[in-house]
């Protein structure tokens, strides 16, 4: 049962969201092993003329699988893609990136009872719409995410494979896991306000776990 909730999870596609995406080759992968516990949000809603979606991945310690670049620790992957519609125009706005955590930033307690995630970090905001884009770097943002388990503890394997133009995303894990819900606010400049959402999340202590991410 587990798997399958996962699958469903990983399989979420807003067709929306991805109208105003067009192909994008990713010029970095980060591969990462799993070495320490996390929790996930991959979460979407479509509702009237906006349409949210939220992929969020935080790890205590993330460490590179080739070389010492980034060195091990605490980290954030995240996307969160917004559309609107105001009047006639479509308008498409995605912060997206990979970004080491404080050792305080993110927090599980024993057992996977429940995690915390308070961070401000630095990512890329792309805004799409008629006639061009606009690309920032280094735009700032918070994100905060408050997971609390909702079952037992149960063996999982993951396999997940997602794809959030531009952003790439492949998650193999092995362990320990509980499923639960996840509060999620995001506050981004340029990101057409606050986003407040409430979904499902799952946390996890993978016996064995490896994290791709790629990004433009």
């Amino acid at each position: 049962m587990m798997r399958g909730v996962w699958r469903q999870a990983g399989l979420l596609a807003l067709s929306l969201l991805g109208f105003l995406a067009r192909p994008v080759a990713a010029d970095t992968v980060a591969s990462y092993q799993i070495r320490g516990p996390g929790a996930i949000v991959l979460w979407g809603l479509e509702q009237g003329a906006v349409d949210t979606e939220v992929v969020a991945l935080a790890f205590r310690e993330l460490a590179p699988v080739q070389g010492d670049k980034p060195p091990p620790g605490p980290r954030l992957l995240f996307s969160v893609t917004r559309l609107t519609a105001p009047g006639t125009t479509l308008i498409r706005r995605q912060w997206y990136g990979d970004a080491a955590l404080k050792a305080a930033a993110f927090v599980v307690s024993p057992g996977l009872a429940e995690a915390k995630l308070e961070a401000k970090v630095s990512g890329t905001l792309e805004e799409q719409h008629f006639p061009g884009n606009v690309t920032r770097r280094e735009a700032k943002g918070t994100l905060t995410i408050q997971w609390k388990a909702n079952s037992g503890p149960a063996n999982i394997s993951l396999a997940i494979n997602r794809q959030t133009t531009p952003v790439a995303l492949q998650l193999n894990a092995v362990g320990e896991g509980r499923l639960g819900q996840a509060t999620v606010s995001v506050n981004v400049e340029g990101l057409g306000g606050p986003i407040e959402v409430v979904g499902p999340g799952t946390l996890l202590s993978p016996n064995a776990g490896t994290l791709t991410w790629s990004l433009p």
